[in-house]
């Protein structure tokens, strides 16, 4: 409040410095419209010329002013006085109502001070009763974050278990669509080993023939070499070469074929002379390493 008043003060003394300025400034005026007075002879001449005069009317105007200026002044310093008797009143009026308020409380305070001593009893009771529930308070509420902590960790361990299984699941579900994937890839390759295998059988067959079919040949042309050269006899030859070529080699009882074949034939030339004899024995020897060549083993 004595801010605003003295803001208002200020205010008020502003106006006031304002509007004595503004009437210095007319006697400024004046003065130098009274100094600036050309001289009597001048005027007189002036006047029988009819050029100038005086302008007496903007002087009374000027003086006009001034009296104005002044009561103006004046109302407005009395009025400033009255708003600030106003002003002034408003305050001691607040402030006394401020004391009042004050002397209310203080009589309060003495009389609380006065029945402080059955109060004090009535607190002391109050906050036993508070710090009794606050300690129950403490204790259910360590229950409960005990109770929450054990709810908590069965969720965690069910969830868990139910991830788990959903693993354990997925896993089994992989481990056999690879099973199956490998399965069928196992029975591609092992189709395409036996086509493979056929294959390359067939193709040993077919070698191993014609080598034996080759070494036969050759071994019938030897062998009717040696007979023509020993037996000059024409129908023996013959024999012999028409059972070679009525022989054929087809698979394993073959080799026994050929043996019955050339043993009959050793047979039959038992009673001939030692030097057949050994010739074909020779022969025969040839014969026995061709039967045994490790090819025709494997056959």
């Amino acid at each position: 409040m004595n801010t605003d008043s003295s803001v208002l003060n200020v205010s008020i003394n502003e106006a006031g410095i304002n509007r004595l300025e503004a009437i210095k400034s007319e006697f400024s005026n004046l003065n130098s419209l009274l100094h600036n007075q050309p001289e009597p002879d001048i005027i007189e001449q002036k006047d029988s010329n009819g050029t100038s005069i005086i302008d007496l009317e903007s002087t009374g105007q000027v003086i006009h002013k001034i009296q104005e200026g002044i009561e103006s002044i004046h109302e407005l310093n009395l009025e400033n006085y009255k708003k600030q008797r106003r002003e002034k009143k408003k305050v001691v009026d607040k402030l006394l109502g401020k004391l009042q308020h004050t002397g209310r409380l203080h009589y309060k305070v003495h009389e609380q001070i006065e029945h402080s001593e059955s109060d004090l009893s009535d607190i002391q009771n109050n906050i036993t009763q508070i710090q009794h529930t606050a300690i129950k308070l403490i204790d259910t509420l360590t229950t409960l974050e005990q109770q929450i902590d054990q709810v908590n960790l069965e969720n965690e361990q069910r969830e868990f278990e139910l991830w788990k299984q959903n693993e354990e699941n997925e896993l089994i579900n992989e481990i056999a669509i690879k099973k199956q994937l490998l399965k069928e890839k196992e029975m591609g390759l092992k189709q395409r080993y036996e086509e493979y295998e056929k294959i390359q059988q067939k193709k040993r067959l077919e070698l191993y023939e014609a080598t034996f079919n080759a070494e036969l040949e050759e071994y019938k042309r030897k062998r009717e070499t040696e007979i023509s050269s020993l037996y000059p006899n024409s129908k023996t030859s013959s024999s012999l070469q028409t059972s070679l070529e009525q022989l054929q080699l087809l698979d394993h009882g073959n080799k026994e074929e050929l043996e019955d074949f050339f043993g009959e034939n050793e047979i039959k030339r038992s009673d001939r002379s030692k030097e057949v004899n050994s010739h074909l024995s020779s022969s025969e020897d040839e014969r026995i390493d061709i039967l045994h060549d490790e090819d025709y083993e494997d056959f």
